[in-house]
């Protein structure tokens, strides 16, 4: 990946066309077929830049029901319904990945700017920005103030949506204003139940809110995987993709003096002895 500003633009003009593409096919156009071959051409020369920034994990089609995207854009049949229906979860799948991918190039770029620059983001976490660390919770609001006790002992600042001012704000924009930390802990809390939909209930499996979820998403796009925590309570259904996050069960007694660890190690202003006091 020589380029990724360049490789930016690819994907994005990619994407536009794929949500032009799905929508062409959900109206039954003609256009479809043509617009699918222009597509396939162009995703085999997208794949090796891609596959270089460790996504193709995405359209690999592990565990899925539906057929892997590359499928989608060679052997669909335009004019079959029954098909069409079968291949635009394909389609969203690749559609919520390329959102990703997109999410990463921008982090590059972002992060080559800081470095011609000067500081680069680690290195400006002493900042008052960087003192700010956003806590993903669901329903267990012990843990939640357990956690944010926790964080403040080490002179950080704990960011909680539920405690910040509404301000006539919708919750997105309630949550994009406060989201501009460089650090988050996600709380992975068996708050509901779920299961496959060809399955039955008695399959069903705890896991964790799906705002919480979704939260955990744009943090993983925003920050990147190193600056993620996961605090998981108990046994739960996890979310796929998740390889390379930190993620510390709560049942485990240093499960503080961990996340303080990692913490310091992505350059926050960590006492550790202040922890290790504590403990004794």
């Amino acid at each position: 990946m020589d380029n990724p500003k360049e490789l930016l633009g690819q994907v994005e003009k990619f994407h536009l066309d794929l949500l032009n593409y799905k929508q062409l096919l959900i109206q039954g156009s003609r256009d479809a077929p043509l617009l699918r071959s222009d597509l396939n051409t162009r995703w085999g020369e997208l794949q090796d830049d891609l596959t270089e920034l460790g996504i193709s994990r995405f359209w690999t089609g592990s565990g899925r029901t539906f057929p892997t995207f590359e499928t989608a854009l060679t052997v669909i049949n335009e004019r079959s319904v029954l098909n069409v229906k079968v291949f635009l979860e394909s389609i969203d799948y690749a559609v919520a990945a390329l959102e990703i991918v997109e999410g990463k190039l921008r982090r590059i770029l972002k992060q080559q700017s800081q470095q011609r620059k000067g500081p680069s983001i680690t290195s400006q976490m002493t900042s008052q920005r960087g003192r700010k660390v956003f806590i993903v919770h669901g329903h267990d609001v012990a843990l939640r103030e357990s956690v944010a006790r926790f964080l403040e002992k080490l002179e950080l600042e704990s960011v909680i949506l539920g405690e910040q001012p509404e301000q006539g704000q919708t919750v997105i924009e309630k949550f994009e204003k406060h989201a501009d930390v460089t650090y988050a802990v996600v709380l992975l809390t068996p708050d509901d139940m779920g299961y496959v939909a060809t399955a039955s209930s008695e399959s069903a499996q705890p896991r964790a809110r799906q705002n919480v979820v979704l939260e955990l998403g744009y943090f993983m796009a925003q920050l990147g995987r190193e600056n993620i925590a996961l605090l998981q309570a108990s046994q739960l259904e996890l979310p796929s993709n998740l390889s390379g996050v930190l993620n510390v069960s709560t049942e485990s007694e240093d499960w503080k003096l961990r996340l303080a660890k990692e913490l310091k190690s992505v350059g926050f202003d960590i006492d550790l002895n202040k922890i290790i006091e504590q403990k004794q």
